[in-house]
C-alpha cells in the first residue's frame, strides 16, 4: 500500500520520479533491515529483554 501511495504521489506531481524512488527505497531498505534484527541472535536477545523489561515493570 506504501509503495501505490508514493507511485500516485509521484503520479499527479507532487514530488519527482527520482524523490519518490528514494522513499519507497529507503522504505524498502528499512523494512529489510527491521525484518533482519526481528529475526536474528539480535532479536533474541531484543526480545529477552523486552520480557525483561516487562517484569520489572
Amino acid at each position: 500500500m506504501f509503495y501505490a501511495a508514493v507511485g500516485a504521489v509521484a503520479v499527479f506531481g507532487l514530488v519527482t520520479w527520482p524523490t519518490a524512488a528514494l522513499v519507497g527505497g529507503g522504505h524498502a531498505l528499512h523494512q529489510r533491515a527491521r525484518n533482519v534484527i526481528r529475526t536474528g541472535a539480535v532479536g533474541e536477545a531484543r526480545e529477552g529483554l523486552l520480557e525483561a523489561a516487562e517484569d520489572v515493570a
